[in-house]
């Protein structure tokens, strides 16, 4: 299954542009007893001097823009340390997070997202080379997620993954993060679609219709704004009201009636593997 995954989602991404993202929830009310961190470990709060330290060095693999997101409210970057040095990290968002910082291919594809208070979204976790396999991951997430508990109020965790890549979500089974569904974005001709589970409706989690891709802040168009000329436009308008961006896969395949057999097959395996 894993390779078959594999397989569509290659094929689909060479007839139109394509991520599919699987949408993660872990109910922090239900955390472990908070235990004590190993002796030569420190769980903190980093600093956006610290982080632009971090930058410096390529093992870490730290943005360089990420300093400046610790200057805005409601963006952290929890780290563990071993004798003063940052072995890992796991930035962690409340109210809403960026496309450009959900996604799992260019920014075109990412999907902004927007949740309730009490939510906290968790993004891009990194463990030093030396360290990975010992565990640190799993000790890192459970103390952020007391750390946002007691600190932020939050009482639910969401996160995303690239539905590719079996390794991670296996580890999120490990943190105890349950699927709601899959963040298909969809993408051709310069125009963009967002499909999310319906689910997520059910947490409170909204999807704007527009997104911030890059530093300018250009504006991606949806899919359901745009016109479609021809001959068959009248028939495309009809079967994109099907969607309501929660599309089952009936209408996943309906939406994209104007596409080539090529991209239709390609789609429809997606959606049945992806749903």
């Amino acid at each position: 299954m894993a390779a078959a995954k594999s397989v569509i989602d290659a094929i689909a991404k060479r007839f139109v542009a394509v991520s599919v993202l699987r949408l993660l929830h872990r109910d922090l009310r239900r955390l472990p007893a908070d235990a004590s961190s190993p002796d030569d470990l420190q769980f903190e709060l980093l600093t956006p001097q610290d982080v632009a330290s971090l930058s410096n060095l390529p093992e870490m693999e730290m943005p360089a823009c990420m300093a400046s997101r610790l200057d805005q409210r409601f963006k952290y970057c929890f780290a563990a340390k071993s004798k003063s040095e940052v072995v890992a990290y796991y930035w962690l968002a409340i109210h809403e997070i960026e496309a450009e910082h959900n996604r799992s291919g260019p920014p075109t594809l990412g999907v902004a997202m927007r949740f309730p208070d009490d939510y906290v979204f968790g993004y891009k976790a990194f463990v030093h080379p030396k360290y990975r396999g010992s565990g640190l991951y799993t000790q890192l997430v459970n103390a952020a997620c007391h750390w946002a508990y007691h600190t932020l109020g939050s009482r639910h965790l969401i996160s995303t993954v690239d539905w590719t890549n079996h390794a991670a979500q296996r580890s999120c089974r490990r943190q105890q993060l349950t699927p709601i569904g899959s963040l298909v974005r969809l993408g051709w001709l310069g125009r963009y679609i967002t499909c999310a589970p319906r689910k997520a409706a059910k947490h409170g989690i909204v999807f704007p219709e527009t997104a911030s891709v890059n530093s300018q802040d250009a504006e991606v168009k949806p899919l359901l704004q745009s016109r479609l000329v021809g001959r068959r436009g009248m028939k495309h308008q009809r079967a994109l009201k099907l969607v309501d961006l929660r599309p089952n896969r009936l209408s996943f395949l309906r939406i994209f009636s104007f596409l080539s057999v090529r991209q239709q097959l390609a789609l429809g395996l997606l959606s049945w593997f992806a749903g």
